[in-house]
């Protein structure tokens, strides 16, 4: 890696001199060529912003993940799971496919009654809660426990990569559930949460 003594510039892709024109940004709303997420976010305000702002950086697949920081120029001595070995460590594998996450999703998914599809994207599996036969509090519920599992997921990760510890499924998964209890009963004030 070599640091540019150059002033730092900024330059607009849609315009070849890469000068912004309002023109060239009224071209791609008009285009339609601009992403449009049509299942939007839902910031409640019960869950902690950090844990937020990582499920939103996770939704649009901007997780700090070897693939992603490879893509970025960061050297990699290699881009596979430090947990499995098994595939290329990207979003999707370490918040769900990974063999560690499978099996804290298959507890969760029985702690909630649910069977979750393990080849979703995780913004995929958030989204599903939506579709849940269920009132709006039990979805929200739901939705705040796959939030909390996927932060839980990826602090293991870390756990792993940066200090060696390697914490078991059950303390994962038991730390979703003080968490999700907690948000609940403490944060959002819900009087039901038992």
């Amino acid at each position: 890696m070599s640091i540019s003594q150059e002033e730092d510039k900024w330059n607009w892709l849609e315009e070849d001199n890469g000068k912004y024109s309002s023109k060239s940004l009224r071209g791609l709303l008009e285009n339609n060529r601009l992403p449009v997420d049509l299942n939007p976010m839902e910031w409640l305000r019960w869950i902690p912003l950090k844990v937020l702002c990582f499920v939103w950086r996770a939704r649009l697949n901007r997780i700090a993940n070897k693939v992603l920081l490879q893509h970025r120029g960061v050297p990699m001595d290699s881009v596979e799971c430090s947990s499995c070995f098994g595939e290329i460590e990207d979003t999707k594998h370490v918040l769900v496919k990974c063999p560690f996450a499978r099996t804290v999703w298959g507890r969760i998914g029985e702690w909630c009654g649910l069977e979750i599809d393990g080849n979703l994207e995780f913004r995929d599996l958030l989204d599903s809660t939506l579709c849940i036969n269920q009132p709006t509090a039990k979805k929200r519920t739901i939705y705040t426990i796959f939030m909390a599992t996927g932060w839980a997921i990826w602090k293991a990760r870390n756990a792993f990569i940066f200090n060696g510890v390697r914490l078991s499924v059950e303390s994962v998964v038991d730390g979703v559930m003080v968490s999700t209890y907690a948000w609940m009963k403490f944060r959002a004030k819900r009087k039901d949460v038992t």
